[in-house]
């Protein structure tokens, strides 16, 4: 990102999807949303969702009553 040309990736107005974006998270801003997908033992996937700006993501408060309405 830093010399690739790909600022306009970051735009605020935008939703980008970066696979592994872990290995970047230095060069991401700090309202990024993060989703985390893993394989649970039971079979599935659990979804992890976190942001160092949870007041971007308001919705975020009601994201468990969400999902276990569904």
């Amino acid at each position: 990102l830093a010399d690739g040309g790909l600022e306009y990736l970051l735009d605020s107005r935008k939703v980008t999807c970066v696979e592994w974006a872990d290995r970047i998270h230095n060069l991401l801003p700090e309202d990024t949303l993060w989703l985390t997908l893993a394989h649970r033992a039971c079979g599935g996937r659990a979804v992890r969702v976190r942001t160092g700006s949870p007041e971007r993501f308001p919705w975020l408060s009601e994201w468990r009553r969400i999902v276990e309405a569904e």
